[in-house]
């Protein structure tokens, strides 16, 4: 259902949140110069893996090490991000398993920007992470006619792209399937950018390098 007023409540939980993330190691901004041109397309090999209940943050973690042979389970990665809580990792609790477990890798919380030239440009960011052998993991939305941030609560790991095509693939731990789904860019830019109610957008990704040495 579509709203027209966004809560005090869900405000003050996305500040919480935002705020919260800045304060756990996650970057607020990017600024990757790309002076090369990207190659048409990029596909990263991954080995599907369906999540359990309410983990698809430990699903898309586990699908992206796998390929730097990490041999690891969901409950491993939730063990290591130290969650006490009785629900699946969020984009902090991601980057403290990571870090406990020997991953090389950046979180991005990102918001504020308005414009369909800057949105582009993280999509082209975006492109890049995966041209250059790094899965990401993303905040993911169902509904692309919902920009609500509260329903932008699931995980997806972006594993390729086609300019031809004009399309992303993801890995979605819930809904499969195991190829990925192909989504035109448009449509994944609404479903991986939330709406602010200031008119300005966000986004969450989890960058995955390699192992630390």
């Amino acid at each position: 259902m579509k709203r027209d007023k966004i809560s005090p409540l869900l405000i003050l939980l996305f500040l919480f949140l935002s705020n919260f993330a800045a304060e756990s190691g996650i970057k607020n901004s990017i600024d990757i110069s790309i002076k090369e041109p990207l190659p048409p397309t990029a596909m990263i090999e991954v080995e599907f893996v369906k999540q359990l209940p309410d983990y698809c943050g430990e699903a898309c973690f586990v699908m992206a090490v796998k390929k730097l042979g990490m041999d690891i389970t969901q409950q491993d990665v939730h063990e290591a991000s130290g969650l006490k809580l009785k629900r699946g990792c969020y984009i902090v609790d991601l980057v403290r398993a990571g870090l406990k477990l020997g991953v090389d890798a950046d979180g991005y919380w990102i918001e504020g920007f308005k414009t369909s030239g800057e949105r582009e440009y993280y999509l082209s960011v975006l492109k890049y992470f995966i041209s250059r052998n790094y899965p990401v993991i993303i905040s993911w939305n169902e509904d692309p006619e919902d920009h609500d941030f509260s329903s932008f609560e699931h995980f997806a790991l972006a594993a390729g792209y086609d300019d031809e095509m004009g399309e992303m693939t993801i890995m979605d731990p819930l809904l499969g399937p195991a190829a990925g789904r192909r989504i035109g860019y448009a449509d994944f830019l609404d479903r991986w950018q939330w709406k602010k109610w200031n008119g300005a957008y966000g986004l969450v990704m989890y960058v995955i390098k390699g192992r630390v040495e």
